[in-house]
Formats: structure tokens, sequence, C-alpha cells
């Protein structure tokens, strides 16, 4: 971008340049003036007269007579009341006045074509997603590397990451723990941890991936995710006051009728049901909070996003749920329309 406005202020300098040079330029002498005609004329007949009487053609007398009469002439036609003859009155619009204008007009004026006929939003485009390809040869760089300098825990951080985004579970698992106290101070780092072991334990978060969520949750109390996640956990262990008031938690961060806020509220309406604060919900349309429950919670919010494409916080979430169930694809394919990318809404799995 920043290249192209350099071109485009130069080009514009230059033509204004071009412009302004014939404007501003020193004015050339002034044009003939009767004085200057005159005086030459009469300087020509001087040097007549004096070839004349050189030559004998004329007498002293007749020299010294007439040399008076054209001397009288020629101050008669010398007076200083004489006005050139090409200099004109000046005016107030002069030339370096049309510099002025010009030098103003044109820069805004091709700046303002510009907005109008060109197209700005072209000098930042999107940027490009990298492919399958470059990724794993950035993985493996940084696998790499990390083999020569181990002693590099946000790195191995991030290898972990990688791998459990591609899928290599095993992999992901064994660089979280290369990475060592690293982890603990980032709860989204935390959360991608609990995720991982929760998807190894059948997506279930009891044991360490609990644990794990709660040590996220104790450094960002309003962490959106671990907030998910810690009220599925209690779910699943039936404490459903628990996952009750894990989601108004969450619910309070999202906005107000939005399909989230929507989802998260059925979900603290089926927790109070199984606590008796609300009528029974009917077992057929919501069911138990099993890894069935969320695959089904997973596909409606696919669903969703099918009718409302341009929703990119929503595939962003869709894609995080599709790598903890290990749909790697599917994940890549969300991710890149939570970029920007096409509309690949109609290649996910029904």
């Amino acid at each position: 971008m920043s290249i192209f406005i350099a071109i485009a202020a130069f080009i514009t300098l230059l033509a204004v340049a071009c412009l302004l040079y014939p404007l501003l330029r020193p004015a050339p002498p002034d044009g003939v003036s009767s004085q200057r005609l005159n005086t030459a004329i009469y300087r020509d007949q001087l040097e007549a007269l004096e070839r004349d009487l050189a030559t004998g053609k004329i007498g002293p007398d007749e020299h010294e007579a007439a040399r008076d009469e054209l001397q009288l002439r020629l101050l008669d036609d010398t007076d200083d009341s004489a006005a050139p003859l090409a200099q004109q009155p000046a005016g107030f619009w002069t030339a370096k006045h049309t510099a002025w204008v010009i030098a103003m007009i044109m820069p805004a004026g091709a700046a303002a074509m510009y907005v109008w006929l060109g197209n700005p939003a072209a000098m930042s485009p999107p940027p490009v997603a990298p492919s399958a390809a470059q990724v794993i040869q950035m993985v493996d760089t940084l696998a790499e590397r990390l083999k020569a300098n181990p002693d590099n825990p946000q790195g191995w951080a991030m290898l972990a990451r990688s791998y459990k985004v591609m899928g290599r579970l095993d992999e992901a698992e064994a660089a979280f723990v290369k990475a060592g106290s690293f982890v603990n101070k980032d709860p989204d780092l935390l959360v991608d941890y609990a995720e991982l072991l929760a998807v190894r334990a059948g997506n279930s978060f009891e044991g360490k991936p609990l644990a794990l969520v709660k040590q996220a949750l104790a450094l960002a109390p309003q962490h959106p995710t671990g907030l998910m996640v810690s009220g599925v956990a209690a779910f699943q262990i039936n404490d459903f006051a628990g996952a009750a008031a894990q989601w108004e938690k969450l619910l309070a961060l999202l906005q107000p009728g939005s399909p989230d806020a929507q989802q998260i509220q059925a979900n603290i309406d089926e927790a109070r049901a199984k606590m008796g604060q609300l009528p029974p919900v009917d077992p057929a349309a919501v069911g138990a909070v099993t890894p069935e429950k969320i695959n089904e919670m997973v596909e409606r919010l696919a669903q969703r996003l099918k009718s409302n494409p341009d929703d990119l916080e929503g595939w962003a979430r869709l894609a995080r749920a599709y790598r903890v169930q290990g749909r790697i694809a599917d994940a890549d394919m969300a991710d890149a329309r939570a970029k920007g990318g096409p509309d690949l809404s109609k290649q996910l799995k029904p």
C-alpha cells in the first residue's frame, strides 16, 4: 500500500511540476518599445549622414543641418511618456495565482477521482491463507528448530497447538509436556491442552482436563471457551448447578439475542430442568450432554451458519469445535471462512 501511494504521489507531483514550470519561470525581457524602435531608426540615419559626408555627397554645412534635425526629431520621438508596445497592464489573475490554484486543486482532485472511480480497498487485500503443504512445511521447520534448541517453551507450546490443529494428537500432547510450566501462564494454552486431553479420553473432561480448565479460569475468569467447557464438564458428571452457573457467566458475555446466546440459554434451561427448577425438558429434544449430544450441538451450529454464512465469529467457533472432535478437514474449511475466505458452508458434512 505504501509503495502504491508513493508512486501515485510522485506521478501527481511530476504532472503538477510540468504545468507550473511555464507559469513560474522568469519572464523574458520586455518586448520592442517605440523608444527603442525610433532610436534604432535614427541611429541608422545618422550613420548614413556620416557616410555621405565622408564620400563627399554632402558638405559640412548640409551635414550639420541634417544632423541637428535628426537629433531634434529623436528627442521628440523618444519621450519617456511613450508606453512600451508589448507591455500589457497587470491584473489580479496573474500567472503566479494560476500556479497556486493548480498546485492545490490537482492533487486533491486526483485523490478524489481515485476514491470515486478506483478501488481503495484493493490497497489492503485480505491476507491469503497458506496452503496445507505450506503449513506442514512451517510446522516441520519449527519442529526441527526445537530439536536443535529444545530450551524454548514458547516454541514447544506453538508446536503443540499446531499439531493439535493438524490432528497429530500424540505429538501435540508430547509438545505440551515439553512446554512445561509455560502453559500454566496462558489460559488459552491451558484450555487447548484440556481439549486435547478430553478428545483423547473420548470427549470426557473428567480428571486432568477439568483441572486445566479450572486453572485457566483462575487466570481469566471470563474466558469464553473455558466457561463453556467447564459447564460441559460439570454437566457430564451430573453437576447441573455448576453447569448452569458457568453457562450463565458465559451468557453475560454474549450479545443478547444472538444465536450463540440462544444456544447457551437453551443449555442453561436444560441444566435447570435437570435440577428441578423448570418443567422437565423433552428428552427426545435435548438428551444428555454426551459425546453424541455435543455432536448434535456442533451440527446445529453448522446448519445455522449455512443460513448465515457471514457470521465470521460463528465460523471460528465451529472450527474450534471440529478440532476438538478431530474433524480436521472440516475445521480447515471453517477456519478459511472465518478468515474471510469463500463460502464453504455447502462443503460441510450434514
